[in-house]
């Protein structure tokens, strides 16, 4: 289970930002994962070893949401990311 103090990265896998989304590729299973504007805003920023927390503060930060929704929605994604193996979980 993720909690605030997880450390996430993102898997090194291709990937394209196309317009509010992103694709993003995982050859070992040939699959295409296409991310939506929120996903993709998370996809974008754990470039590098991010905690959940610190995710969350910076997501609160752009958008206009409160910290409960956004810190269940951003957990949501990010164990759905993790079960594609599109995040690692350090």
């Amino acid at each position: 289970m993720l909690t605030e103090n997880t450390k996430i990265k993102r898997t090194d896998l291709p990937w394209q930002a196309i317009e509010d989304q992103t694709l993003v590729l995982t050859p070992e299973n040939s699959m295409a994962h296409e991310l939506n504007l929120t996903a993709s805003w998370i996809w974008q920023n754990i470039h590098n070893e991010i905690t959940v927390q610190k995710l969350l503060d910076k997501f609160l930060l752009e958008f206009d949401i409160d910290k409960t929704t956004a810190k269940n929605d951003i957990i949501d994604l990010l164990t759905k990311m993790d079960g594609n193996h599109l995040i690692q979980i350090l």
